[in-house]
């Protein structure tokens, strides 16, 4: 059966660091270069690329008609220095968008541009209905359910493939504590990682019979649709905004998810939404999941935009502001 499953899988291959430092040197070069032209928009949107921006404007290097939006979608560094650091580097930025209020939070209140929003989700709503890996993924969701019996439950894990996302907790978990229930899950993993992380996911599965990697995937919502619960394990990592846990919300119904953030901490009064607990039995917490009332995906699109702006609302703000 493993085999069979497998020849499915797509291998991922990580780029090179030398093609990804030279894309960074050509980038911070043509910003450089660009930085002091009149009636300029730069929108960063990673950190590194921020600090830079922010640093030129430190020392003067800009025109005073450029105009910077910066796109926040990671939460503020845990180191206190890192984080000093860069509130100040990004202080200075026309407009901040944050991707949630766990993020616009996360900051120092004191260096938050006055200009700053806090944008929908719109991208859970625009997801595909169809994609170029559904075949790919339904041939091997039918594989499994027609190889065991009729009780079989699929579980997701869909995101980066890290030891601090918990998906190696996640696999030992599986495969180690009981099952008392009448189920038997089935875990398939997708998403890419670096080499020395995709080797240990590798180790750690092993031969087991009810734990799959696949590699990646475009997700779809015929792809969530296969499924019968998501799992986002990552108590141990301070999610911003969790998108992999909301999408199985909307588009499987059920999810089991947990963030080192309050990212989700709103959404558990919810039907679907369920915490997942690293220290308890994984069977037992699947078993409550499962079974479990749902919330409709368009009730659960409204919950996760509640008191945030349309993407199209803050750009036509820019484009007004950038021209006073």
């Amino acid at each position: 059966m493993r085999k069979r499953v497998e020849k499915l899988a797509i291998n991922y291959h990580a780029s090179k660091s030398k093609a990804k430092l030279l894309n960074v040197i050509f980038y911070y070069l043509k910003v450089l270069r660009k930085i002091g032209e009149k009636d300029l928009i730069i929108h960063t949107t990673t950190r590194y690329t921020a600090a830079y921006v922010g640093l030129l404007r430190l020392m003067g290097m800009h025109d005073s008609s450029t105009y910077w939006i910066n796109h926040e979608h990671m939460v503020a560094p845990s180191s206190k220095v890192i984080k000093f650091i860069y509130s100040k580097l990004v202080m200075n930025s026309n407009v901040t968008i944050y991707s949630s209020h766990t993020c616009k939070k996360s900051y120092n209140l004191k260096t938050i541009p006055k200009k700053s929003f806090i944008s929908n989700v719109s991208s859970i709503s625009q997801m595909p209905t169809s994609g170029k890996d559904d075949e790919r993924i339904k041939r091997v969701t039918s594989l499994l359910r027609a190889s065991n019996d009729k009780n079989t439950r699929l579980l997701l894990y869909c995101g980066r493939i890290r030891e601090d996302k918990g998906i190696f907790r996640l696999v030992e978990k599986l495969k180690t504590e009981k099952n008392a229930s009448n189920n038997y899950y089935l875990l398939i993993i997708l998403g890419s990682g670096n080499p020395t992380d995709l080797n240990i996911l590798k180790s750690k599965i092993g031969d087991s019979s009810n734990i799959y990697y696949m590699g990646s995937a475009q997700m779809s919502k015929r792809i969530y649709a296969e499924f019968d619960i998501g799992i986002t394990p990552s108590d141990r990592f301070r999610e911003s905004l969790g998108l992999s846990g909301l999408e199985q919300a909307v588009y499987i119904g059920n999810a089991l998810i947990a963030s080192k953030t309050d990212c989700y901490d709103y959404l558990y009064k919810y039907d679907g939404f369920h915490k997942y607990d690293p220290w308890l039995n994984i069977y037992k917490q699947l078993e409550n999941a499962i079974y479990g009332n749902r919330t409709s995906p368009k009730e659960i699109i409204d919950i996760i935009n509640r008191d945030c702006m349309k993407m199209e609302d803050i750009i036509n703000y820019i484009l007004v502001d950038s021209r006073k």
